[in-house]
């Protein structure tokens, strides 16, 4: 949180009498509004705002380090998977989110984009496996190395039945 806020307006909210370390960002105390406003069950938690607008929460550890790319993201204009389903499906988009499978891996393997909020299922992008090849050193990306991890990819977003679909056009590869 200190790094990041370095680059963008952070406000902290803390639960509980400890006061805690000086921050280089504003703390006001936290209570039971802003929690249920914004889902807060748990530190650490990062929502994201633009314009007073609730975007995205992150929660726990492991993701809040995904926070520096989700941000970077978001400045490159992409949207979450919430806010491209709530515009619609038969539009390019460019969006945000964490990519996770569904079945058996190389069998019936279904993907998903989520937000963590939403979800909708993707295309594949990456081959699902490779051989490595005995002249290259490294083996391609598959899609098994974007598992759980964040993505930032254009693609067009499609109604298929019920159920909407992303396919992808390009990766964004940000770091």
């Amino acid at each position: 949180m200190k790094d990041l806020s370095k680059e963008y307006k952070i406000q902290g909210l803390l639960y509980g009498k400890d006061a805690g370390e000086q921050m280089p960002y504003e703390v006001k105390k936290g209570d039971k509004a802003t929690s249920s406003k914004y889902g807060v069950k748990g530190v650490p938690s990062l929502v994201m705002l633009k314009d007073d607008k609730f975007r995205l929460k992150i929660a726990g550890e492991h993701n809040i380090k995904d926070a520096p790319l989700i941000l970077k993201a978001f400045r490159k204009g992409a949207l979450t998977v919430s806010e491209a389903i709530e515009k619609g499906p038969r539009k390019t988009y460019t969006v945000i989110g964490w990519i996770g499978s569904r079945g058996e891996y190389f069998k019936n393997a279904r993907f998903v984009l989520t937000d963590r909020k939403r979800t909708i299922s993707v295309k594949p992008w990456l081959p699902l496996e490779a051989v490595k090849s005995p002249f290259k050193k490294a083996r391609p990306r598959l899609m098994s190395d974007v598992i759980d991890k964040p993505v930032l990819i254009e693609g067009l977003l499609t109604k298929i039945n019920d159920d909407l679909q992303f396919t992808v056009r390009k990766e964004i590869i940000l770091e």
